[in-house]
C-alpha cells in the first residue's frame, strides 16, 4: 500500500561529500486529509524546523495514499505509530532514507509531537542504537513498563514543555535520564526564538558511535 510523506533536503544536498544529519518526525494525527493535511503538516514543520532546513535533512510520514491519478490524496494513518498499520507505514518511508538519501548515520534524531512525542521515545527504547537523540514535544512520558527508560541510558532525550498543550507530564523519568527540559511558554508546535535556539544547540551537539567500542 503507497505511503505519503514529507521530505526536505537542505539546498546544498548532493553538491558535496558532507553528510548532513536527519531529523525523523513522528506527528500526532490532525484530523485532515488531502491537501489540507499536506499543507496543514508543511505550515507546522515550517514552524519548528525552517531555521535547520539549510543544514538537515527533515523526514515527516504522513500517511497513506488513497486513490489514483487526480483523485490521489494523503491520509492518516491515526493512533500511535507503533501500532501494525502505523509500523508498516513508518518503516515504508524509512526505507526512502535508507535507500535513497545520503545521510549521515551518527545524527539522526526522532522528534515526536504530541503523541508522537511518546511514540519516538517508546521508538528510541527499543532501538537505541539507531537514534542520536529523541525530542518529545508535549507528549506523555508513558507509564512504567511503556517505555524501556533503561534503554536511553545512553540516548539523549531533549523534553519541549509547551505551556498551552499543558500535558500534565511527569518529568520524573526523563530527570532521572539528565534530560534536557526546555520550558515553552506557548506552544511546542509554534516555539519561540529562545526555544529554536536551545533546540538548534542541542541537536546541533548530536552525535552517536556508529560502531560499538565494546559488546
Amino acid at each position: 500500500k503507497p505511503v505519503s510523506y514529507l521530505l526536505s533536503l537542505p539546498s546544498d544536498y548532493g553538491k558535496g561529500d558532507a553528510l548532513h544529519p536527519t531529523i525523523l518526525v513522528l506527528r500526532e494525527p490532525l484530523g485532515l486529509t488531502g491537501d489540507e493535511l499536506e499543507t496543514k503538516v508543511t505550515e507546522m514543520a515550517e514552524a519548528m524546523y525552517g531555521h535547520m532546513t539549510d543544514e538537515a535533512i527533515v523526514l515527516i510520514p504522513i500517511g497513506w495514499t488513497e486513490g489514483e491519478g487526480r483523485r490521489a490524496e494523503a491520509t492518516e494513518v491515526g493512533g500511535s505509530w507503533l501500532t501494525q498499520d502505523g509500523l508498516y507505514a513508518l518503516f515504508t518511508t524509512l526505507r526512502v532514507l535508507l535507500e535513497d538519501v545520503r545521510y549521515d548515520r551518527s545524527r539522526l534524531v526522532v522528534d515526536g509531537w504530541g503523541g508522537g512525542g511518546t511514540d519516538a521515545l517508546r521508538l528510541a527504547s527499543r532501538a537505541p542504537y539507531w537514534f542520536a537523540g529523541v525530542i518529545n514535544r508535549s507528549g506523555s512520558v508513558g507509564p512504567d513498563g511503556d517505555v524501556l527508560y533503561a534503554n536511553l541510558a545512553k540516548t539523549p532525550v531533549a523534553y519541549v514543555n509547551g505551556a498551552t498543550e499543558e500535558s500534565g507530564a511527569d518529568l520524573a523519568p526523563l530527570n532521572a535520564l539528565g534530560a534536557a527540559v526546555i520550558e515553552e511558554a506557548g506552544s511546542a508546535y509554534a516555539p519561540s526564538p529562545e526555544t529554536l535556539s536551545a533546540l538548534g544547540e542541542w541537536f546541533g551537539a548530536r552525535q552517536r558511535d556508529v560502531v560499538p567500542t565494546e559488546l
